[in-house]
């Protein structure tokens, strides 16, 4: 996304542009960009916003075609496009007929993308995967660009919650960045809303402390999970029962818990391995998309345990889930014993 930024700050576009992914923050600022760029008053003349569900797809290629009244480009934005996803047969697997119809359909902004008006400039927006393997989102690709805003994964994710707080004159260190990126939602608007409510409690302070963060933002399944292995890690087998038990009371189910845990352990192996290789905490975070503050988490528990001690607990997890799925014994009270036989490790 920097880059279409930086292009868009240099007033350079392109004719034709497919925003697709799960993060519609990233793709409302992107178009907000574009859109300030290139009709600033929003000129209905110059600025034109069409449903992809309601107008056909020679009615979008029939306004991008045409000229516009005044000078400069003409921006035309299609949202909920379509044309440019699998549906519920894959482009590989249609029938010829399929196929013959489709192309039909689309047989306008097809030409159309082929040849572009270098005098506009046609963005369709998609909610989710675009299915590159059709006509349409491979002339895109070719004549213009298929950008997938994508939800930022740890630093990044950290560097995006940096920025924000920043624009709003405030700071806060590693330590709360994490707690806050770790407790917030997949999307950036969670993390979004999570920040705008910390900025308003702040008031006139400049710092974002950890107090605030703990009293304003809820603890996620996530900071549990980390509650709970610090107490496992630290071979405290009444702490870490104790936790467990509040997590199921507060309606935390035991597969979930089994999931998160088998996780831990499983990305404790892989970065404990990668560390010994020589390798710095921010770049196994970097290299394997982590926080960088469950990397250090992951790194304190892993030197609990060794290797083989790693392996075990998790092998246990992974009978107790077969356990589970086959029906054998009560999910909660397998979930106890193995707790208590890795604390005892």
């Amino acid at each position: 996304m920097q880059d279409l930024l930086h292009s868009i700050e240099l007033g350079v576009t392109m004719p034709l542009y497919i925003f697709c992914g799960e993060e519609q923050l990233l793709q409302e600022q992107a178009l907000t960009r574009l859109s300030d760029l290139l009709s600033p008053e929003r000129n209905p003349w110059q600025y034109m916003l069409l449903d992809g569900e309601t107008a056909s797809a020679a009615e979008v290629a029939d306004v991008a075609g045409s000229a516009g009244f005044f000078a400069g480009k003409k921006l035309v934005i299609v949202r909920n496009v379509p044309w440019c996803s699998g549906g519920k047969k894959a482009a590989a697997d249609e029938d010829e007929a399929d196929k013959e119809k489709d192309e039909a359909a689309l047989a306008s902004l097809l030409a159309y993308a082929e040849d572009p008006n270098p005098d506009c400039c046609l963005v369709l927006v998609v909610r989710g995967a675009v299915d590159k393997r059709r006509r349409l989102v491979k002339l895109f690709a070719k004549n213009g660009r298929v950008i997938s805003f994508d939800s930022p994964k740890g630093m990044e994710r950290d560097m995006w919650l940096t920025n924000y707080f920043r624009k709003a004159g405030k700071t806060a260190d590693r330590e709360v960045l994490g707690y806050i990126s770790i407790n917030s939602g997949e999307a950036l608007s969670s993390l979004q809303s999570e920040a705008d409510k910390l900025i308003l409690y702040s008031g006139g302070r400049s710092e974002i402390t950890m107090e605030m963060a703990t009293e304003l933002v809820s603890r996620g399944s996530a900071y549990n999970i980390f509650e709970l292995m610090d107490a496992v890690a630290g071979k405290n087998a009444a702490k870490a029962l104790q936790l467990y038990r509040s997590m199921t009371k507060a309606g935390e189910a035991e597969q979930k818990i089994l999931a998160m845990l088998a996780g831990q352990f499983r990305d404790m192996l892989l970065v404990a391995g990668l560390r010994a290789e020589g390798r710095q905490p921010a770049q196994i975070a970097r290299e394997q998309g982590l926080h960088p503050f469950r990397v250090e988490k992951l790194l304190r528990y892993a030197r609990a345990m060794n290797s083989r001690q790693l392996l075990k607990a998790l092998e246990m997890l992974l009978a107790a889930d077969v356990a589970n799925k086959s029906g054998e014994d009560d999910l909660h009270s397998r979930l106890e014993q193995c707790i208590l036989r890795i604390c005892a490790f």
